[in-house]
């Protein structure tokens, strides 16, 4: 029965989750502010309160951002360190991936388009297409600029959209940049450590794990935001 360790480091909030084929055995949080002193400590009692070894883990699952530049540093160079030294897959997801995974459950829809403010004018977009068991990215994560004129964006006018997430507090701006009417919007969600577990299972399940010194933060920009 495959094992699996969570790590989430891109928000208030530093989430490890421990899982098998079952589903979720045991999470805990801590503010992020500790993430670098306490996040081994955490992994550590989770471990100790399942009884289980990192040895006996198949994968690791890790939040990958978009998120503080900080918090995902730690995070992926702990996830990492451990996947090196022990030769355990380690699988990378990204936030907009998750709120979709989130959505799905709440909203009857296959087309998700998520928007997560980032700084000032800018927000975070994806666009995914979720299925019963598999979620596919529609062309690539773009960061929207408010304020700049044009954008590179995927044709998304081809499909009815849910809105998700708190970017859509610009519902009618961003209709008009990204060319698109929203059937519906859902702006106050957030994931769990079932989602992040599942989608890691789906990654691991689809040969998308990457070795440890390949998968690197997910900025989505080329700015970055040094918090």
């Amino acid at each position: 029965m495959d094992q699996i360790l969570t790590i989430d480091t891109s928000g208030s909030l530093i989430r490890v989750a421990l899982a098998n084929t079952r589903g979720l055995i045991s999470h805990k949080s801590i503010p992020s502010k500790q993430a670098s002193k306490k996040i081994l400590v955490l992994i550590d009692e989770i471990l100790r309160d399942s009884r289980f070894s990192l040895r006996e883990l198949d994968c690791i699952g890790i939040v990958t951002g978009p998120g503080s530049f900080t918090g995902l540093r730690v995070g992926i160079g702990i996830a990492q360190g451990l996947s090196m030294a022990l030769q355990i897959p380690l699988v990378g997801i990204s936030i907009l991936e998750l709120l979709a995974k989130s959505a799905s459950k709440l909203v009857d829809s296959d087309h998700f388009l998520v928007a997560l403010e980032a700084r000032e004018s800018e927000v975070y977009i994806g666009a995914y297409k979720v299925s019963l068991h598999s979620i596919e990215l529609i062309g690539n994560e773009f960061v929207l600029n408010f304020i700049e004129g044009s954008i590179a964006a995927p044709k998304l006018y081809l499909s009815k959209w849910v809105g998700v997430g708190n970017g859509w507090k610009h519902k009618r701006k961003l209709e008009s940049k990204l060319g698109v009417s929203v059937e519906d919007v859902v702006i106050d969600i957030d994931y769990n450590a079932e989602d992040l577990i599942e989608l890691s299972y789906q990654s691991k399940k689809e040969d998308k794990a990457e070795s440890s010194g390949i998968l690197l933060p997910n900025y989505v920009k080329e700015e970055l935001d040094y918090s």
